[in-house]
């Protein structure tokens, strides 16, 4: 497995899986609602287009940075998502327009730190690893910047709670049906 950075061309497969993951966390909502499945789409701002400008250095919009893991088949199997400057927000719902100061976004802890917005592994390589890998990296990151780590783990995603607090991660605060963790 090779873990890297991802490269602007490669920002709709990010893209995709940024997608595939909210369709993943409405599954464990209505499992564990007993409600039918949705997805409230009308808040997706994010377009292929906007992750492309998001994860590119040499773009004006550079946000986010995203790990992925890559099989030696060349396949991207997973990806870590998270903010590059400690100061800024990134939000993949909400795209780079909506980038702002950390300080302003009440919601995810008003203070600089290291935010990972998405982590994602394809099921069929889950479980081996990959996911371990890819936060090790951005805890690796946020060490080097001398930040908190912080993240959103959807209530009804049991097994990524554990997984985090398998990693050291503790209950920050209890935002409506997201819990918001720190390392």
């Amino acid at each position: 497995m090779i873990y890297r950075e991802a490269r602007p061309e490669e920002a709709d497969a990010v893209y995709e899986m940024v997608i595939d993951l909210a369709l993943t966390e409405a599954r464990y909502r209505a499992d564990a609602t007993g409600e039918e499945e949705s997805s409230d789409w009308s808040k997706l701002q994010l377009t292929p287009l906007d992750m492309r400008n998001c994860i590119d250095p040499s773009s004006s919009l550079f946000c986010a940075r995203s790990i992925l893991a890559i099989t030696d088949d060349g396949e991207i199997v997973g990806q870590a998502l998270h903010n590059v400057d400690p100061d800024t927000l990134f939000v993949s719902w909400l795209g780079p327009q909506k980038a702002k100061s950390n300080r302003d976004a009440d919601t995810l802890g008003g203070q600089p730190r290291v935010h990972l917005d998405e982590l994602y592994v394809k099921k069929a390589h889950r479980g081996g690893k990959v996911g371990s890998m890819l936060f090790s990296i951005v805890k690796d990151y946020a060490d080097m910047l001398e930040q908190k780590l912080t993240l959103l783990v959807d209530d009804a995603n049991t097994g990524a709670g554990r997984f985090y607090r398998a990693k050291g991660m503790v209950l920050d605060e209890q935002l409506d049906s997201y819990k918001r963790l720190k390392l």
